[in-house]
């Protein structure tokens, strides 16, 4: 396609494209040089950079704010953020509540919502595997809904 654009990982000698339906595979092959504890998982900037680049390497969309109180410390003038449709400071910070890990032994399940550059907010839930000897994790499953339609916020950057 004229124009078409995709991030690729090698693996085994041939590409695999990140946003593709194999898009899981590659984000772990990606994945398996990024360091993460166990005690990481209760640290709120390492968690807000851990999803950030989960969610970055499965949609290729910079402009994302993590929904998270790590996010609300980076994100400014909560002010705004509220020029969209939604004008209350409560609804923005119940969205930004930092996500819990849900732990059954080392496999962990993650929901947390994300603010995108049109204002819309989705909601992910990851599941994924938390290796104890390396200190990396393997994700198993991701999905998205969207739960705040464009122009809710206002993402200051881009007005």
């Amino acid at each position: 396609m004229d124009g078409a654009q995709g991030m690729f990982v090698e693996r085994n000698g041939t590409y695999v494209q990140v946003d593709s339906g194999a898009e899981l595979i590659a984000i772990n092959e990606i994945l398996a040089g990024y360091e993460f504890t166990r005690q990481d998982f209760n640290v709120p900037q390492r968690v807000d950079a851990f999803l950030d680049e989960i969610i970055w390497l499965h949609t290729g969309t910079p402009g994302l704010t993590p929904g998270s109180s790590f996010g609300l410390k980076t994100m400014g003038p909560l002010e705004d953020w509220l020029r969209g449709s939604e004008k209350d400071e409560a609804v923005l910070r119940k969205l930004c509540e930092d996500p819990q890990f849900v732990f059954d032994q080392d496999v962990w399940t993650v929901v947390f919502n994300m603010i995108r550059a049109d204002g819309a907010v989705d909601r992910w839930r990851v599941v994924g595997r938390h290796d104890r000897q390396t200190n990396t994790n393997e994700i198993w499953a991701m999905r998205r809904i969207t739960i705040k339609p464009a122009g809710t916020f206002s993402y200051p950057m881009f007005g």
